[in-house]
């Protein structure tokens, strides 16, 4: 069995299929073909944004994020959302080719914009403008790059004043004031690249409710994750959800009201403990985004460094289940 997306063609344009042998001869019988399904129920997408359309190349929700392909140009993204003083962020991830990037103060046609982008093909962190398609580089730091490694970009500004950073790191500092608001959005050039953890003015607060008991969400009580309904404090049932500790392709449960303090295995047990600095602590409280194993439209996550085990609850309890008997037990519905 073969399967084809649209981001697996070399060529977005390409539409046939050719058979060949290597060394011998193969008689066809039989050929079947089928329209696949969305994999994805909710998207596994973290973001503040909304209403996304794509300008320009082949964009899709995979386990990296909204990733997007094209070849020898820019393919763009763009949200509906709109901003003009803001700090913006996200997880740039290049797969291949060249660049993958933030967009900001974009109009509709992606013609007037800024973009800060991760260069790998390069080399270097850019900032560059286009002003009806005319482009212009506003800033250029060269510096060591990989392809598959997740690189942190945030954006922050203030009128005329532009600022971009890679993790805590200020790369490009200037002032600029050709568009003074606009859309967000991503973009990607000549190559293919993802892009994760996408938001505006901080990380969301959010919720978790268990997917097969209404109205009971993830908490904390003295120091014990587990589900419960009607939660007083009710900021015990809110998490900052954050790269991931051990990897930042995962996430990270971080409490509202513990600062310094995550959702983390221990001994097959969901603990709330603060931040040693081990390497231990930080894949036991890092997890992995996938589809609802019983429901595409919820959420189920795996744990970092027990592969095929999932945060679940029993009774009103949270565990690392080794188990998918009961796949609704490991099914949660973000709020």
């Amino acid at each position: 069995m073969v399967s084809f997306t649209e981001l697996s063609y070399p060529d977005p344009a390409s539409k046939g299929l050719e058979l060949y042998t290597v060394g011998g001869a193969v008689t066809v019988t039989a050929a079947r073909f089928a329209r696949m399904r969305r994999t994805w129920g909710a998207s596994p997408l973290a973001t503040t944004l909304t209403q996304w359309s794509d300008v320009s190349g082949a964009w899709a929700d995979t386990a990296y994020g909204r990733e997007g392909r094209i070849g020898a140009a820019d393919g763009f993204s763009l949200a509906a959302t709109t901003g003009a003083d803001f700090t913006y962020e996200g997880d740039i991830r290049v797969l291949g080719g060249y660049a993958g990037a933030l967009v900001f103060r974009s109009d509709a046609a992606a013609s007037t914009f800024y973009v800060a982008n991760v260069d790998v093909g390069n080399q270097g962190i850019k900032l560059f403008r286009s002003v009806n398609g005319t482009i212009t580089d506003l800033g250029w730091h060269p510096m060591a790059l990989s392809y598959h490694t997740t690189y942190h970009l945030k954006v922050v500004t203030a009128r005329s004043s532009i600022r971009v950073y890679l993790g805590d790191t200020l790369i490009h500092d200037l002032q600029d004031a050709s568009r003074l608001d606009g859309h967000f959005g991503l973009n990607v050039f000549n190559g293919t690249a993802a892009v994760q953890n996408v938001f505006v003015n901080g990380t969301p607060i959010t919720r978790y409710e268990a997917g097969n008991v209404a109205n009971s969400f993830v908490r904390h009580a003295n120091g014990r994750g587990r589900i419960d309904p009607d939660v007083v404090p009710y900021a015990d049932s809110q998490w900052l959800l954050v790269p991931g500790l051990a990897d930042p392709a995962g996430v990270s449960f971080a409490s509202v009201n513990f600062p310094g303090e995550y959702l983390r295995h221990r001994n097959g047990e969901i603990w709330k403990d603060p931040n040693d600095g081990t390497a231990l602590f930080r894949a036991d409280a890092t997890w992995y985004r996938r589809p609802g194993l019983g429901d595409v439209n919820l959420m189920s996550f795996e744990s970092c460094n027990y592969p095929g085990e999932f945060m679940a609850h029993n009774g009103s309890l949270l565990y690392r289940d080794p188990t998918v008997a009961v796949a609704a037990d490991q099914e949660f519905r973000i709020h």
